[in-house]
């Protein structure tokens, strides 16, 4: 996991073969991810309505060179 925040700080920071781990390499693990934090935010937020804390999690997602990548800023804000 460590080693995974490293990654996508350097992803965030423009760095192209940090990206391009976090593609090949990491998908798996960041859509692991992504779907926990969506379940959790989706169970336990009940003030918004279900579709605004959907779009919250999903907007997040960033396409980089034409390849959908899960969030880079959920864990580096």
């Amino acid at each position: 996991m460590k080693r995974l925040l490293e990654i996508l700080k350097d992803a965030k920071n423009g760095d192209n073969d940090a990206k391009e781990i976090l593609y090949v390499k990491f998908k798996p693990t960041i859509n692991y991810y992504s779907k926990k934090l969506y379940y959790e935010e989706a169970h336990t937020d009940q003030d918004k309505p279900f579709t605004s804390r959907k779009k919250s999690i999903f907007k997040i997602k960033k396409r980089i060179g034409g390849k959908l990548l899960i969030w880079t800023s959920i864990y580096m804000n």
